[in-house]
């Protein structure tokens, strides 16, 4: 199925929106279960799902090896379901399931994902992406190896073009996808210590790198002028602010000369992702003071004092900011993050 190229906008970078407090959970389990006994653990630990043994297969008896990590909205799992059919009932969707969707990377093996009308053969190497929210079916062999993420979208419809585009299907596992594919590995591996990294910034970089890697899967589709001067401008002027939120001379017109384009080109770019100058440069300030609010280690710093660390000079009408966008004044938010400890 092709979709309509009418609107030419390029996906926008997911907004996590992870909370200052991140909320983890790990499951790990490695055992030889019959299908009806893992069905039940993935089901408890992932999504509702029917496990059925492949034609033919002899053993009732399943060696598999799970391992399951939730980074507050963030979640992800690594598994092999060599030798089972795995199947996706769900009609009734939770309306927090459609925000998200669901990223398959292949690491061994072959897997064969059905839904609706669309057939995708995964071997090693390759990832895809689905919409969790629709029945599907997915067939592994023996050997099969995955890893799964449920991925969290501010505007699921432009993600469709990637699900519903042959020529898009299947990707390759490389450049942004394989860093992002290696950090969840490490995460399971218990290479992130929660008490020492940043689990915001790292749930946070996972999703922007799968989003780069998607914007990029889904160029082919896009009007060249979208395709390359847009698109490109937009992830630069992420980058440049990003790298300078915290200046407070930092503003539409210092942005625009910073990366040498007009405020109307600027204004054009992010508007592709439905987006604009301010609003990145305040959305970014923003997420550094809620971050820097539930440090610890910076308790001792006045509110004016974080503000102006981020780049704001007029906390009175930062505090206004704030509480509009998380429904809490700085204080009180820094207050209930403390009592929480």
């Amino acid at each position: 199925m092709y979709c309509d190229m009418k609107d030419s906008r390029v996906p926008a970078p997911i907004d996590v929106q992870l909370p200052a407090s991140i909320p983890i959970q790990r499951h790990s389990f490695h055992d030889a279960k019959r299908a009806a006994d893992w069905q039940e653990i993935l089901s408890d630990v992932l999504v509702p799902i029917t496990l059925n043994a492949r034609a033919g297969r002899r053993s009732e008896h399943f060696q598999m090896n799970v391992r399951f990590q939730r980074i507050a909205v963030l979640s992800f799992a690594a598994f092999s379901p060599g030798g089972l059919i795995a199947i996706s009932h769900r009609r009734k969707v939770d309306q927090r399931d459609s925000k998200y969707l669901k990223v398959l990377f292949m690491i061994a093996g072959l897997s064969l994902l059905s839904q609706g009308a669309r057939e995708v053969a995964l071997k090693a190497g390759t990832w895809t992406l689905y919409d969790p929210t629709t029945p599907y079916r997915i067939d592994s062999d023996d050997g099969a190896e995955c890893l799964a993420l449920a991925l969290p979208v501010r505007d699921v419809w432009p993600w469709q073009r990637f699900v519903e585009h042959e020529t898009t299907a299947v990707q390759p596992i490389r450049g942004n996808a394989l860093l992002a594919m290696q950090s969840m590995r490490l995460c399971l591996d218990g290479g992130i210590d929660p008490g020492l990294d940043d689990l915001s910034s790292f749930g946070e970089s996972i999703a922007l790198l799968m989003g780069s890697a998607v914007s990029r899967a889904i160029e082919p589709l896009l009007p060249i002028a979208a395709n390359k001067t847009s698109h490109i401008l937009l992830l630069r002027a992420q980058e440049q602010v990003r790298n300078h939120y915290h200046d407070p001379e930092l503003t539409v017109d210092s942005l625009a000369q910073a990366l040498q384009v007009s405020r109307r080109t600027l204004y054009n770019a992010l508007q592709a992702a439905e987006q604009t100058p301010q609003r990145l440069i305040l959305r970014y300030r923003l997420d550094a003071f809620r971050r820097a609010l539930a440090n610890p280690a910076l308790s001792h710093k006045t509110l004016t004092e974080l503000g102006l660390d981020v780049g704001f000079s007029d906390i009175a009408h930062f505090s206004r900011l704030f509480r509009k966008h998380f429904g809490l004044t700085p204080r009180v938010y820094r207050e209930m993050h403390r009592n929480s400890k």
